[in-house]
């Protein structure tokens, strides 16, 4: 069996923290440790924190930041203080089922370096708001490189092997998918490092009750409206763009590490050609030629790049890109007009 870390990052959140520890201290697979860093909360974090370590039926570690460090870095500077053969992201407002680290730990077979798992939204008042869409109805394993490279993974549902936070010393070279100026995610960064490494699982399982309510530091969407999509489309070549950033810094992060690591290799191989596919999907967004647009679209479709198993496109990503051939890039956000060389 492996030792667990809960790895617990706080900021000013007084509302919700007692009731979310309490749920972490009732899991039926007692934690080995349970680390936590407060950012500098202002609030009465820290002294619930302190009243509750004696509560706690793990041994219980809080810091304090000297400084702010924001939820990426924090996240981060969490696991790396964690000792466990596997850490598990807690936030500070969630609910956690009390089979959580037991079922999640059952999953971790030799080559599996990350498990992710479904959850139950609720709000601030606790009344259930539904269930976060599921990537399958049942249990899924996805070896390594089979992961959608922006698969939306998020923090509170995974937990993973601490092997990969040796490392993080390439973390500030990462980039965040969302915020292009910022360092990837603690949750982006991982899942990145798990899908290279090693298997990667999902359960569906709602192990999780995700609290929506106005202070969230990262947000997240139930449904999506009509609305919605006619701004993803709208904004689909700059969020293209984004990738692109994004898939040149891990490719320099992979390549470095491929000194030392060369079983990282065809991962490397792997980012560079999906790169180098996105920059041809993205003539695509430029191209004011309709005929030009399709030809590109069914050159891209002939090639395969829509149906490959590894680093898969979503069904999205092809249906942007078929309306986009055909609509053209006058319907989309000015800024999305970029040639990949500027990218």
């Amino acid at each position: 069996m492996h030792t667990i870390s809960v790895a617990m990052a706080t900021y000013n959140g007084e509302t919700f923290l007692e009731r979310q520890l309490m749920s972490v201290f009732a899991q039926s697979l007692t934690p080995h440790e349970i680390v936590i860093c407060d950012d500098g909360s202002t609030d009465r974090t820290w002294e619930i924190l302190e009243r509750l370590k004696a509560f706690s039926p793990a041994p219980i570690h809080i810091y304090r930041n000297k400084e702010r460090l924001g939820f990426r870095r924090n996240f981060l500077k969490i696991a790396s203080l964690c000792q466990s053969d596997l850490i598990a992201f807690c936030d500070q407002d969630d609910l956690w089922d009390d089979s959580k680290l037991e079922t999640v730990e059952r999953a971790f077979t030799d080559k599996v370096m990350m498990v992710f798992h479904g959850a139950h939204f609720i709000d601030a008042a606790d009344n259930p708001l539904g269930e976060m869409s599921r990537v399958s109805p049942t249990a899924m394993k996805f070896k390594s490189m089979e992961l959608d490279a922006f698969a939306k993974v998020l923090g509170f549902s995974m937990v993973f092997r601490r092997a990969l936070c040796q490392f993080d010393d390439q973390h500030g070279q990462s980039i965040d998918d969302t915020h292009v100026s910022e360092v990837a995610a603690h949750d982006q960064w991982y899942t990145f490092l798990a899908s290279v490494l090693g298997d990667v699982v999902y359960l569906p399982d709602p192990l999780v009750r995700y609290r929506l309510h106005s202070a969230n530091a990262m947000g997240f969407r139930r449904k999506h409206s009509f609305r919605d999509l006619v701004s993803a489309f709208r904004y689909s070549g700059t969020n293209l763009k984004k990738r692109i950033a994004v898939l040149r810094a891990r490719c320099d992060i992979l390549d470095r590490l491929t000194a030392d690591r060369p079983e990282v290799a065809p991962a490397l191989a792997a980012y560079r050609s999906l790169a180098k596919t996105s920059e041809a999907r993205l003539t695509l967004y430029e191209d004011q030629s309709p005929l030009t647009r399709v030809q590109r679209y069914v050159d891209l479709h002939r090639n395969g790049i829509y149906h490959s198993k590894t680093l898969p496109l979503s069904r999205w990503d092809q249906r942007k890109d078929l309306l986009v051939s055909v609509l053209g890039p006058a319907l989309l956000q000015k800024d999305a007009v970029v040639k990949p060389s500027q990218a």
